[in-house]
């Protein structure tokens, strides 16, 4: 039996990409409470999207 995969890249509305962005901003809010917490073992920040654009993040997602 072969096993066959593809890949698909989909396009999100603008509905979808602005409450994917809402949950992309709110998951870094709360990552970095809980960076801020050492019991929590949680380490490194996450950085909120400058100016809406997700564009002007990092590649290598550093910043």
């Amino acid at each position: 039996m072969v096993k066959r995969s593809v890949t698909v890249k989909l396009q999100p509305s603008k509905e979808q990409e602005k409450i994917l962005f809402e949950l992309a901003q709110a998951t870094a809010i709360i990552w970095n409470k809980m960076a801020e917490d050492p019991a929590r073992g949680v380490q490194g920040t996450l950085e909120r999207v400058p100016d809406g654009d997700p564009s002007n993040l990092p590649a290598n997602g550093e910043g």
